[in-house]
């Protein structure tokens, strides 16, 4: 059998020049330091992840999970941590689109490697587009990482029929990362599924998917409110992994197992990542997703601003309006800061209703 993989070799073209921001050294570190502590167990093949005994690890996990979430100010969802070993351990990083996901959770593979030599990594995403686009990404951080990781290499394996069985087999010295979409894995005719298509597999697996799960791989889940259907659940578990971590901006009905950080929009536009003011809180209250539209400003102390509800479901108040990157000549009156920011407090006592613009 022919198997295609890449090793990501240190060579970075000038036009990709990273800067690790702060928020992305703060979910890779509250991520790392869930299993301070944890005694893992070194794998018994040279292809699997090391594991820990739920049993004697689930306590200090715990422990970790809520110290890590009160330093981090989070409170949205429970904590849950399973002690038996047919349950997989799953962590939840909220993150702003624009603010850096693929770039955190390519660190926080090296990370969770450097600590815990954990080795074999799945990357679900829900499209192609997006596969690409991660595949693009570990090409592109590939030198910066191993010079903040004493040279170690990661290796890419983008899913195929032809490179899936290289992944399975791959030794666990350094880093394997299998890229696959969601429509990959979820019916029982896709090739993964299918027995009796590979006769070397590790552990005498008789499918690709027997394979991957006793590896009992990492996965990392890209846009989890994308992977909600049935089908894609029933089939997740078939990986038999030993961690799932799941980035994203938006989580179906806000269900989260085991958020350990939080940048949600506002703090996300607090902190100046990105430019818009669509506001979805998690952290520090509970709102619908709305948007804040300036309508107009005259003179140079009178001003009125107006709340546009553009979800698709009435909205509560109180809605912060945040005053940042202000042109020059622009003053404003006596204001409460945030972070250094003014912002205004527009209370909507009848709430708004979709489409609906305040007075």
């Amino acid at each position: 059998m022919n198997v295609a993989k890449t090793t990501l070799t240190p060579q970075l073209p000038p036009q990709f020049q990273y800067t690790r921001l702060e928020h992305q050294t703060q979910a890779v570190d509250s991520i790392a330091r869930v299993f301070d502590n944890v005694p893992f167990v070194a794998a018994t093949a040279s292809h699997a992840n090391p594991t820990w005994v739920p049993a004697r690890a689930g306590d200090t996990i715990e422990a970790n999970l809520r110290s890590i979430r009160a330093g981090n100010q989070v409170t949205a969802g429970a904590v849950m941590v399973p002690f038996i070993a047919v349950e997989a351990l799953n962590l939840d990083v909220l993150m702003e689109t624009g603010t850096g996901k693929t770039f955190t959770f390519i660190e926080t593979m090296h990370r969770l490697h450097q600590r815990y030599r954990l080795s074999k990594f799945i990357v679900l995403v829900p499209t192609n587009a997006i596969r690409q686009g991660t595949l693009k990404s570990l090409q592109t951080t590939a030198a910066f990482f191993a010079r903040e990781y004493n040279n170690q290499k990661i290796n890419v394996f983008d899913y195929s029929e032809r490179t899936v069985a290289g992944f399975v087999n791959a030794a666990n010295a350094g880093i394997s990362v299998l890229v696959a979409t969601f429509g990959s894995f979820n019916k029982q005719k896709n090739v993964i599924n299918k027995r009796g298509v590979e006769a070397n597999l590790f552990g005498q697996a008789k499918s690709y998917m027997e394979g991957l799960a006793a590896l009992r791989p990492v996965l990392i889940i890209d846009e989890p409110h994308r992977a909600e259907g049935e089908k894609t659940q029933e089939y997740l578990s078939k990986f038999n992994p030993l961690l799932t971590l799941r980035f994203g901006a938006t989580f179906k009905n806000k269900e989260y197992k085991n958020l350990v950080y939080a940048l949600d929009s506002v703090q996300a536009f607090r902190k100046r990542l990105v430019k818009g003011i669509t506001v979805d809180t998690v952290g520090a209250g509970q709102a619908a997703m709305h948007a804040l539209v300036l309508n107009r400003v005259t003179g140079r102390y009178n001003g009125s601003i107006s709340v546009t509800n553009l979800g698709a479901s009435a909205m509560s108040g109180p809605v912060y309006v945040f005053f940042a990157g202000l042109p020059a000549g622009v003053t404003l009156p006596a204001l409460p800061q945030s972070g250094g920011v003014p912002y205004a407090t527009i209370n909507l006592p009848s709430g708004l209703a979709a489409g609906a613009t305040s007075g």
